[in-house]
């Protein structure tokens, strides 16, 4: 039988290696001229679906081996910052979920905002963010090695995947993404703190915030079960949940292939007056 601290490292590889090597360039190209914009994002979709459902069941069957891990939490000193750490985590992540039709990330739309708004002014990458500083904490609250290096890789991947979109989309779009990059920061308050940027509360949503907060007590209380079951709760959040950001974009796409068709009509039939 595999090390299970070994195992962990694989399947964390496998995920965040497929999730960003499929996002390059020079892999993504041919793929998009291949399948097309939707097929590819059908394509890729699926492999991360397949990689991280791998990790998730992998983890949650050695989840209990190995050595010990940082158990921080049995410091009480140490214990409640991190608690703090993570539920600031998960509320990002929650709250970005409403900004993100009018994200500089969104899918149909990716690097066309050059002025960062509600959350993104704190962090450019509150979703990516978020999840990195929830898995950080549990990273150095985890009781064994094998959950203190999930949760680190998972932080990782997320920092990664972040500064490899943002080189992405500058390099795709530099007139916008670019002074996005500069008015923002990826570090909580850095371009506020820096004088690039200013926090708006008027712009923040109170009720992602509350949710956030909602999302976080009810995750403690499922603490023991979230990875029971071979996983299954934690996967099916994760892909019901990009399932419907997807159907939301695909929609948002149709609904302007609509406008489009419906002007060009209108100004077809204007000419032929």
């Amino acid at each position: 039988m595999m090390d299970p601290v070994l195992s962990v490292i694989l399947t964390l590889v496998l995920f965040g290696s497929t999730h960003i090597v499929m996002a390059t360039a020079a892999v993504r190209g041919p793929l998009v001229a291949r399948l097309g914009a939707f097929g590819f994002t059908m394509l890729f979709s699926a492999v991360a679906t397949v990689m991280f459902s791998l990790l998730a069941y992998n983890y949650s069957v050695v989840g209990t081996q190995g050595p010990a891990g940082l158990a921080l939490g049995a410091d009480p000193v140490l214990r409640w910052p991190l608690i703090v750490v993570a539920t600031l985590g998960i509320v990002l992540l929650v709250g970005s979920l409403f900004d993100y039709p009018t994200s500089a990330y969104y899918l149909s739309s990716a690097g066309k905002k050059p002025e960062p708004r509600g959350l993104e002014r704190i962090t450019r990458h509150p979703f990516m963010v978020g999840l990195a500083m929830t898995n950080l904490a549990h990273a150095f609250l985890a009781t064994r090695m094998t959950g203190t290096i999930f949760f680190a890789g998972l932080s990782v991947i997320a920092v990664l995947g972040s500064i490899h979109q943002d080189a992405k989309l500058r390099a795709r779009n530099p007139p916008l993404h670019g002074p996005y990059v500069e008015r923002s920061s990826f570090v909580p308050f850095g371009a506020i703190v820096t004088g690039r940027n200013r926090l708006v509360l008027s712009e923040l949503r109170p009720i992602g915030l509350v949710l956030g907060l909602l999302a976080a007590w009810g995750l403690r209380q499922a603490h023991p079960y979230i990875f029971a079951d071979g996983g299954v709760w934690v996967i099916a959040v994760v892909v019901i949940g990009a399932f419907l950001l997807g159907l939301q974009d695909l929609r948002k796409q149709v609904g302007r292939r609509s406008e489009r068709q419906t002007s060009a009509g209108e100004a077809a039939t204007r000419a032929g007056r």
